[in-house]
């Protein structure tokens, strides 16, 4: 079975799905987008809706792709020869000549493209998981000086992060509330602020209707910046567990992993659901069989 690996050739992520795909005997093919289309070819009939990959002197019919595994798109190559003008229409020529591989009918996308770029929609996810019933902190998103400023008077400690994503959280300032501030940087981009929530970090993990929750331990407020952070086993709720599966379905996904701040009530509350996770660090250290549920997305057949 072909399954299609989208990242790059040297991330240890997609480097350790390969081999397991390899040792069940399927056929990983990385797909690096920075390669195309300099040294990445793909074709398109429109007619038949079926298209060809050209890699590493293959040619792999979209039809013969049985599934792919999305974990890290890069911005195409860009040719020095263009001028800035040139190289935005080419970038988004192959952009759009991408999609028909994306879109294609017959793969099954872990996780598809709609997924992902939902993902990249914050404030609506927010907004859908908050109509699912399940708690959410109170956030303002948005670019008003004003209304950031009431936000900051309405809550004890504040979290800022970015809209679409891309840096890590950290906690509110002073120079953060001031007024003077806050004219400058919302002039440049919108923010999201969040109540901060005391108590603990939960990860759990969702593959179809199967979860694995972990604690996670540090001393930062993003444990994304801790070089030391370290995770347990955490026995979810079931409730919990169920409300991950029903936000993994309701965003479109087949896996994910859900961030949630745990307070000292007991009340978990949402902050995102992740479609394309980092998992082996965890795997390693709880022995959580994470591979081998990824895998039997990629690899189930519509009679299983």
């Amino acid at each position: 079975m072909n399954i299609l690996l989208l990242g790059q050739h040297d991330d240890y992520q997609i480097l350790h799905v390969a081999a397991a795909l390899e040792a069940q005997r399927h056929t990983p093919i990385i797909l690096d987008t920075r390669l195309y289309p300099s040294a990445i070819a793909l074709s398109w009939e429109p007619t038949n809706a079926n298209g060809t990959l050209a890699i590493a002197d293959k040619n792999i019919r979209f039809n013969e792709i049985a599934a792919a595994y999305w974990h890290k798109f890069n911005p195409v190559s860009a040719n020095t020869q263009l001028t800035s003008s040139q190289q935005a229409i080419a970038s988004q020529d192959a952009a759009s000549a991408l999609n028909t591989l994306f879109y294609c009918p017959s793969i099954r996308w872990v996780n598809g493209v709609g997924a992902i770029r939902y993902h990249q929609s914050k404030p609506l996810q927010l907004n859908h998981v908050y109509r699912l019933g399940i708690p959410i902190p109170a956030t303002y998103i948005g670019n008003s000086p004003l209304q950031s400023m009431s936000f900051f008077n309405e809550h004890d400690e504040v979290i800022i992060k970015p809209v679409h994503g891309g840096a890590t959280a950290q906690l509110a300032s002073r120079k953060h509330q001031s007024h003077a501030y806050l004219v400058k940087a919302l002039a440049l981009s919108p923010v999201t602020l969040q109540a901060y929530v005391s108590g603990a970090d939960i990860r759990t993990y969702v593959f179809g209707d199967v979860t694995y929750s972990v604690e996670i331990y540090s001393q930062y407020t993003d444990y994304r910046d801790d070089p030391k952070v370290t995770a347990v086993i955490h026995e979810t709720p079931r409730h919990v567990c169920a409300q991950a599966v029903a936000v993994c379905k309701a965003l479109g996904m087949v896996w994910c992993a859900i961030d949630w701040r745990r307070d000292s009530n007991g009340c978990y509350y949402f902050l995102e659901a992740n479609p394309c996770p980092y998992f082996v660090y965890i795997e390693r250290t709880t022995g959580f069989p994470l591979t081998e549920n990824l895998v039997r997305l990629l690899t189930a057949t519509e009679e299983a």
